[in-house]
């Protein structure tokens, strides 16, 4: 990608790495935080003019099969923390009434769908966590 192009189309996804790693670095230190590649690597998929939606799908894609399972290593079972760094409607730490939803971990069901039907969604509740408000240029 071209830095114009960059800028003009993924912009959003960047600012939402760049707060999530403010998040990690605050709890874990530098040496955690996430490289660009995962971002670069997710948007290389998605082709030139492609609707915001795919844009949005393809970087909550990348959320959910790379960094999602890179963050439960890095917070093995501190469920708070990861709370606290994506977010309660991702990360559920009480189990309330049905324990038994809690066995495989503490993570929203959409994270473990590999059918991508939330990945949107994903990337959503993401931005909105981490605040970050703008939306991609189409």
């Amino acid at each position: 990608f071209s830095s114009s192009d960059w800028d003009e189309k993924h912009r959003n996804g960047a600012e939402v790495f760049a707060a999530l790693n403010r998040q990690i670095g605050l709890r874990k230190g530098r040496d955690y935080q996430l490289g660009h590649s995962y971002l670069i690597a997710a948007l290389e998929s998605v082709p030139a003019g492609s609707a915001v939606a795919i844009q949005e799908a393809a970087v909550g894609r990348c959320f959910r099969e790379q960094v999602v399972p890179m963050l439960l290593e890095y917070f093995y079972e501190d469920w708070p923390a990861l709370e606290a760094i994506l977010g309660e409607k991702l990360v559920l730490t009480s189990a309330g009434e049905n324990d038994d939803a809690f066995e495989h971990g503490a993570l929203n069901p959409s994270l473990e769908d590999d059918s991508g039907n939330h990945d949107r969604d994903i990337y959503t509740e993401l931005r909105r966590h981490l605040r970050v408000d703008q939306t991609l240029s189409a």
